[in-house]
């Protein structure tokens, strides 16, 4: 097949990825309310850790000295707490991978149209051997259709 066709198929595809406004579109995952929000559920979280790490125990001690309240009721209300910091924890933990994963996402939409206009300069100053090479590391495979449509599919 040509590789002249072949080229401006795979230089069409990577062309739409220079426009920053492309790419946040492509990119854009989970809309800025579902950020907003997760970063809330985040703030949530953590200050019911801190309130729960001192506060809680510190009532109940308190409680238990005045004899309002039983050692066994004491042992089960800290087990409960426990439990209820170590669920707290975890999503906290989840929250804040999440939000890094987005904030990435977000930075790679910043960087990419540039990495991919700067390739794409670069690309056609190349002869033709050295096109082909970069092209095999790029493309898994390329269809070529009767009509003259190619689709292309890239290596992960």
């Amino acid at each position: 097949h040509s590789v002249g066709n072949l080229e401006i198929a795979v230089l069409d595809y990577l062309g739409q990825f220079s426009d920053p406004a492309l790419v946040k579109q492509y990119l854009a995952a989970a809309d800025r309310e579902e950020i907003t929000n997760r970063e809330a559920q985040l703030r949530d979280v953590e200050k019911q850790l801190a309130d729960s790490k001192g506060g809680f125990l510190k009532r109940l001690d308190d409680l238990l000295r005045r004899n309002i309240v039983s050692e066994a009721e004491f042992d089960r209300a800290n087990r409960a707490e426990r439990e209820k910091n170590a669920g707290l924890e975890a999503s906290r933990v989840e929250l804040k991978a999440w939000l890094e994963t987005e904030r990435d996402r977000t930075s790679l939409a910043e960087r990419l149209p540039g990495a991919i206009g700067t390739f794409l300069e670069a690309f056609e100053r190349l002869d033709p051997r050295q096109q082909k090479a970069h092209l095999q590391t790029i493309l898994k495979a390329a269809h070529v259709f009767r009509d003259g449509n190619i689709a292309l599919e890239f290596r992960e």
